[in-house]
């Protein structure tokens, strides 16, 4: 699309024109509106993720700090990841906003609702509701922000493209922003057109009302913060300074965000194929061929680069905050060492053997989810403090990471969320309870598809015990091996089999 764009610059071509060129053999109706022909160039150009070919030569953790250290044109595309710290409540907990709507709301479907404009345009309660929680003014910007702000400062920021609605960049001091998705920053009113600050709308939005223009008086009048709904076009900015750096950047980085929702999510696949690009977030994702993967807590794996870099990377440290920790963190912190797999796996060789000798009796049912979850260990929790793991070819993982090793397969996965649900495997999340607040911040909710890489494990796995119906499987049994063992003695004396006996 953007070369579509660049190719057509100065001739300016309507919807219908650019559907004639994508589409030179179909007629097309008079009758088309420009909307229906604007929702074909998307269902066109969106249909399918471009493919990218990892470039070899960029592995490991050093690899990034090398390319930090040496590129002066760097493009960030930051998502929800970068204001996980930040203490923005989050959606879908058990105690998150949606849940709270919902039961106010019933007919709100679910999150993403908020952020539809068919919705917004029938109801805009809910939407000022969330509003009150994320409205500019409550927080403070994160380690990452700071970071980002570190390489504008040191001339090496590109432009940070962000998908999040929350205005920490702003926060951070970062000048090259484009912010896709909109902001809080402006409102205007969906009668009349006027446009306001988001002071002349604060009062309004910390009571949780819907904010009138009091301009036009209108009945229609709503005052709608200038953010991106579901149903709307991203602003021009997004993409003339798309096509202003296409052809300049030397270096993608993509920090906290899933990748999901386009057209933002097909930045990375319009740049040059030989420019490498790094991955920071707590999964890796399986439509997207970065070089490098960093995963685990973003603000943690910053905090690795920043020492790594040095001066004056390290004065993030005096600026960035976190959820739980204030002041100046730099005499906190440990400089990880690399440790490769031989070394991560020897410490659960002796449980290994345990779970594979015989068992002494047969496991009870509620049992068996517990066998299944000792078996997958979370690499993130089970990191030494000063150490994080490389996984062949590219994967760096620290704290944080959805990454697990199955001592059964001896290999490591990522596990889809089912895995997560029983007893046994919450342990993982009760140390890192940031699972649940992985789509903070961001308009379009983008975190919370689950993502599968290097083996997806299926719902019968290997390492799955079989399923078992006790009852019937040993009343079969039994009637099989009854000719095997003829009753001794009398009538009354047992002659169930020792293998049946309780």
């Amino acid at each position: 699309m953007y070369n579509l764009y660049s190719s057509r610059e100065n001739a300016n071509p309507s919807a219908r024109d650019i559907v004639r060129c994508l589409l030179p053999r179909i007629d097309l109706p008079e009758s088309i509106s420009d909307e229906e022909l604007y929702q074909i160039i998307r269902n066109i150009v969106y249909s399918e993720r471009p493919k990218r070919i990892r470039l070899p030569q960029f592995n490991s953790f050093d690899d990034a700090v090398e390319l930090f250290r040496r590129c002066n044109r760097i493009l960030v595309l930051t998502g929800a990841g970068v204001s996980v710290s930040c203490g923005i409540p989050d959606f879908r907990s058990k105690n998150g906003v949606y849940a709270r709507l919902h039961m106010e709301y019933p007919d709100l479907p679910d999150p993403t609702a908020m952020f539809d404009i068919k919705y917004f345009q029938k109801n805009p309660k809910p939407f000022f509701e969330f509003a009150r929680e994320l409205f500019p003014g409550r927080y403070r910007a994160s380690l990452c922000h700071y970071f980002i702000k570190a390489l504008e400062d040191d001339e090496k920021l590109l432009r940070n493209y962000t998908q999040n609605i929350d205005t920490l960049e702003q926060v951070a001091g970062i000048k090259r922003i484009v912010q896709c998705h909109g902001s809080f920053a402006t409102a205007t009113c969906r009668s009349c057109g006027v446009k306001v600050d988001s002071e002349a709308i604060r009062e309004d939005i910390d009571a949780g009302r819907v904010a009138m223009c009091r301009i036009c008086n209108q009945p229609e009048g709503v005052l709608k913060p200038d953010i991106v709904f579901f149903g709307e076009d991203l602003s021009d900015d997004f993409h003339e300074k798309m096509a202003e750096d296409r052809n300049k950047v030397d270096l993608v980085v993509v920090i906290g965000s899933s990748l999901k929702v386009q057209p933002v999510a097909l930045l990375p696949y319009n740049v040059g194929e030989k420019v490498p690009q790094i991955l920071i977030n707590r999964e890796s994702l399986p439509h997207y061929s970065t070089d490098i993967e960093l995963l685990g807590n973003c603000d943690d794996i910053v905090t690795q680069l920043a020492l790594a870099l040095g001066p004056p990377y390290t004065d993030i440290f005096k600026k960035g905050h976190t959820a739980n920790c204030d002041g100046p963190m730099l005499k906190k912190l440990v400089v990880r060492k690399i440790m490769d797999e031989k070394r991560f796996k020897v410490g659960f060789s002796w449980q290994y053997q345990l779970l594979n000798q015989p068992p002494v009796k047969r496991p009870r049912l509620e049992e068996l989810p517990l066998m299944w979850d000792a078996r997958h260990v979370s690499v993130g929790l089970k990191l030494p403090v000063d150490g994080y793991l490389f996984v062949s070819p590219n994967k760096n993982i620290f704290p944080g990471a959805e990454m697990y090793y199955d001592k059964d397969s001896d290999s490591f996965h990522q596990l889809s969320d089912h895995y997560h649900s029983s007893p046994a495997s919450s342990y993982s999340e009760s140390e890192e309870n940031e699972d649940a607040v992985c789509d903070i911040g961001v308009r379009t909710l983008s975190l919370e598809e689950s993502s599968i890489h290097v083996e997806e494990c299926s719902e019968r796995c290997v390492s799955c015990p079989p399923a078992l119906n006790l009852e019937t499987d040993c009343e079969t049994i039994s009637g099989n091996l009854k000719p095997l063992f003829p009753a001794n003695g009398s009538e009354e004396e047992d002659s169930t089999h020792e293998l049946f006996k309780t």
